[in-house]
């Protein structure tokens, strides 16, 4: 109760110094239960990104894991400054929403996700928003259709907008997280093996992903001033993958702890803020965890919020400091780094193996 009394009157103080005088919009897409190893942009042999592969101005940071693979104690480490070692300063302390809001920006909360007491802060997090809308369980085109009809009412009158997109993405059931024409891997071909056809279901979970955002950056794309997404999930998941026969999450393994990050901006983002461009794709291929994700959302608008750590934990900084990957785990929390070197699991290829390539546009090194 005390920290919830604290949060309600906490203020960031943000300012900006650089205020564009064309209209802003800008976007968080949270996703659920997504890895990054069955995303084709991270070298997966499936083509389960034949959209945002193509997508031009998008940065694909290639190295990250979640502080918490488990939603209720990750996406409020993604929202807030909360960290593993201080996980209660995210209930201190406002999320990213009122830093926007407090920046003179017009804030939404758009979700997919259901509220229940088992999301524990999370449901505190929408209540700071100007305008928020649910859709529990629901597919996750809707939150398009939905921030494409807010855009139509408030473009007038709002030049500066935020919005938060929780999807369910690749939540268990994966078979219920897209319509039946994004069934690319048979789900349901008695032929294939049970576990086949999790992969297949999985994948194409993977692939509804990919189109939700492609047609959310169309959505931006067609906006007229700055815009930028930011795309993160919350966690990876098992699918009995190996000889130990691991399904869901929280196993804080090779398979639920590495996630995407994604950032895509358009040409009057670049244009205004070059430098900003040029240090995330100077960042794409750092270690990285979910820490970054609040200060990085910050800096990328130009929003101070009168902390020194903004610039060394925003992937839009070219002083980003190497981090300290730390994962909340049983007994303790670990250094997710430390822990590789000492029992030598399997890791995501593409991370270390291919660290020097990068798919599509995304690869492409400033001219």
């Amino acid at each position: 109760m005390k920290d919830a009394r604290q949060a309600q009157g906490f203020v960031f103080g943000a300012t900006r110094s650089d205020t564009p005088p064309e209209p802003e919009l800008y976007v968080l897409v949270i996703g659920e239960s997504s890895r990054s190893m069955n995303w084709r942009l991270y070298g997966y042999d499936r083509n389960t990104n034949p959209q945002l592969s193509d997508s031009r101005n998008l940065i694909v940071f290639r190295d990250v894991i979640t502080q918490a693979a488990v939603t209720r104690i990750s996406v409020p480490l993604i929202l807030t400054r909360g960290t593993i070692e201080d996980e209660q300063r995210a209930a201190r302390e406002r999320s990213i929403v009122s830093v926007f809001h407090e920046a003179g920006f017009h804030t939404y909360w758009v979700s997919t996700q259901q509220r229940d007491p088992f999301t524990g802060a999370i449901n505190r997090y929408p209540r700071e928003a100007d305008v928020t809308r649910f859709y529990e369980r629901r597919h996750d085109g809707l939150l398009v259709d939905t921030v494409k009809e807010m855009l139509a009412q408030n473009a007038a009158k709002e030049g500066k907008m935020f919005f938060v997109v929780h999807s369910m993405g690749s939540h268990f059931n994966q078979i219920s997280r897209y319509p039946r024409v994004f069934n690319l891997f048979p789900d349901d071909d008695s032929t294939l093996s049970a576990q086949q056809r999790l992969i297949n279901a999985y994948d194409n979970t993977i692939a509804y992903t990919d189109h939700v955002l492609s047609d959310l950056i169309d959505v931006l794309r067609q906006r007229p001033g700055i815009k930028a997404l930011l795309y993160v999930s919350d966690h990876g998941e098992n699918l009995n993958d190996d000889e130990r026969g691991l399904f869901g999450h929280y196993q804080n393994n090779e398979y639920d702890l590495p996630i995407p990050l994604l950032f895509w901006y358009s040409e009057e983002y670049a244009g205004h803020f070059p430098d900003k461009v040029a240090a995330a794709r100077n960042n794409a291929l750092r270690p990285l965890n979910t820490r970054v994700v609040f200060h990085s959302l910050a800096d990328m608008a130009g929003i101070n919020i009168h902390d020194a750590d903004t610039t060394r934990l925003s992937v839009f900084s070219p002083e980003l400091a190497n981090i300290r990957r730390m994962v909340l785990g049983e007994p303790k929390p670990f250094d997710f780094d430390r822990s590789n070197l000492e029992r030598g699991p399997k890791v995501h290829a593409q991370v270390h193996a291919e660290r020097g390539s990068m798919t599509g546009n995304a690869a492409q090194p400033l001219p």
